[in-house]
């Protein structure tokens, strides 16, 4: 008799674990098929300029693919869909809503602003001293070229092998770029501003005209001015 008992205690518990097993596969499908749904209407919305719906289609979609990637950018900008501006002494750059970009002032050679036909899908602009730079959708940046051997060029539109850049800031001679994993790429010339690499879990940069500065997500601000910049 104990035998039986135990036997069909047996069977129902092999019984009861594949019902389990079998509804986590459905709820793991199901799960994923609306993931998958969210991500879709994300990219949509993302592609069109709409930051806001974008960014709450992401959230909803967790970590499907790269959608946590996508969130960042979407929310970022998400305040706001109108058009952006980035001024410097030389130049003024103009982002506008449909992610191309048109560019005024001094043009030597075309060095300053940018060949338009390259800026194509921007969601952030920042401009240097001397030049433009503009960051995709995608993440990947692109800056104006400077004729080769120009006494101009200092690197600093050398971005072409950025991904999963989330924030942009240029000045001077330099550019910063803000990744997905807190961490600060930079490309081009300028004293102690190297040493932005080896910053990390930072959520905000701005580059100053020979220093930079980053915003940590504990509130704290970190720079590259060693001496009296963040006094107050």
């Amino acid at each position: 008799m104990a035998k039986e008992v135990t036997k069909k205690m047996a069977s129902f518990a092999i019984f009861l674990f594949l019902i389990i097993a079998i509804l986590m596969t459905v709820g793991s499908i199901v799960c994923k098929q609306a993931s998958n749904s969210f991500y879709q209407k994300g990219i949509e919305n993302l592609d069109n300029f709409r930051y806001a719906k974008a960014c709450s289609y992401f959230y909803k979609a967790g970590e499907f693919k790269n959608s946590e990637f996508y969130y960042k950018h979407a929310l970022a900008y998400s305040k706001s869909e109108s058009a952006a501006i980035s001024a410097k002494v030389s130049h003024t750059a103009v982002l506008r809503k449909n992610g191309t970009v048109v560019c005024v002032g001094y043009q030597e050679k075309g060095c300053f602003c940018l060949d338009a036909s390259e800026f194509k899908d921007i969601i952030a602009v920042s401009t240097g001293a001397v030049h433009t730079v503009g960051l995709r959708c995608d993440g990947s940046v692109v800056a104006t070229k400077f004729q080769e051997n120009s006494p101009l060029d200092k690197g600093q539109c050398e971005v072409e092998n950025w991904e999963q850049i989330v924030q942009i800031s240029a000045n001077s001679f330099y550019t910063l770029g803000l990744t997905v994993d807190g961490t600060v790429k930079f490309t081009g010339e300028g004293e102690n501003l190297e040493q932005v690499r080896d910053w990390e879990d930072i959520v905000a940069i701005s580059a100053g005209g020979n220093f930079a500065l980053g915003l940590k997500s504990d509130g704290t601000v970190v720079s590259t001015k060693p001496d009296n910049q963040l006094e107050n």
